[in-house]
């Protein structure tokens, strides 16, 4: 009888152990949504991105300003290289001038010049464009990514409740992907890179460089591509808890760190002056 009570006991602790286990991971769905909702109904965004990035298999670290409306017109200013202030800067505006970039390179030409942000002087050495300024591409990959993977995403998703960044409590946010791996791909017609990395939610640059391509639109109908399956084998996202906002994201593949961004000094729906994404505002070279 004793053994017998002893075994239902130990039953009894793991069960309530399970349960336990479930309903954090539970949470940790809820808090992901809010997240996304949060960040879905910003309406606008400025900070400083301290960003590493993987290049020909070595991480290069550099620090940018952004400034990005998202509402009614998208309109992003980018100024790159700080703190100096004779950094490269970039104005781009959804719709506007056959959808390029001004680019102020401050040096040689010595002249403003339109380029387009998936052309292959823009996203040489980069991993993403312009046009993935904010969070709306992150969250929308790991919307993916848990969509994808639903049946199991008990397993691969867990959090992290007692983190911190600058003394600001935060959680964060584990999707290990067990799945992750590269397949060939082919071609079809009229696609470009943008729109198989859109389509399958992976990052264009890994097809660019794992295929040796010049840009985004350097690809034929029939060509055979080698692509990973998903964006990332791990996703690590660092949630400050007051505002619900991703501060640090952090991506690996199979080799390790593939890309880390870094939030500082982020102001959520900031007031822009009118004239603030123009060349003719005061505190830019263009």
């Amino acid at each position: 009888m004793t053994i017998i009570k002893t075994i239902s006991l130990a039953c009894v602790i793991i069960l309530l152990s399970s349960l336990s286990s479930n309903l954090q991971r539970t949470s940790a769905l809820d808090l992901t949504n809010q997240v996304f909702k949060i960040t879905k109904g910003l309406t606008g965004l400025e900070y400083v991105m301290k960003k590493k990035e993987r290049i020909d298999g070595k991480i290069s670290e550099s620090y940018s300003y952004t400034k990005l409306i998202k509402k009614p017109i998208w309109k992003v200013y980018f100024k790159q290289g700080l703190p100096n202030d004779d950094a490269l800067e970039a104005l781009l505006i959804d719709g506007e001038n056959d959808n390029k970039a001004i680019i102020n390179p401050n040096g040689f030409p010595w002249f403003n010049i339109w380029l387009n942000p998936y052309g292959s002087i823009m996203s040489n050495d980069q991993h993403h464009t312009l046009y993935d300024s904010g969070y709306d591409k992150i969250i929308s990959i790991l919307e993916h990514l848990m969509g994808k993977y639903k049946d199991e995403i008990l397993d691969i998703m867990t959090v992290s409740y007692d983190e911190k960044y600058n003394d600001s409590p935060c959680f964060k946010i584990i999707f290990d992907n067990p799945h992750y791996k590269y397949f060939n791909y082919t071609v079809k017609k009229d696609e470009t890179v943008v729109d198989i990395a859109s389509n399958l939610k992976i990052c264009g640059y890994i097809v660019l460089q794992m295929n040796d391509l010049d840009g985004y639109n350097d690809v034929d109908e029939g060509q055979v591509l080698k692509i990973p399956n998903d964006y990332a084998k791990k996703l690590e996202l660092l949630i400050e808890k007051e505002r619900m906002i991703p501060i640090v994201l952090s991506v690996y593949d199979d080799k390790g760190l593939f890309e880390e961004y870094e939030y500082q000094d982020l102001v959520l729906n900031p007031k822009f002056e009118e004239d603030e994404f123009s060349t003719d505002y005061d505190e830019y070279g263009f």
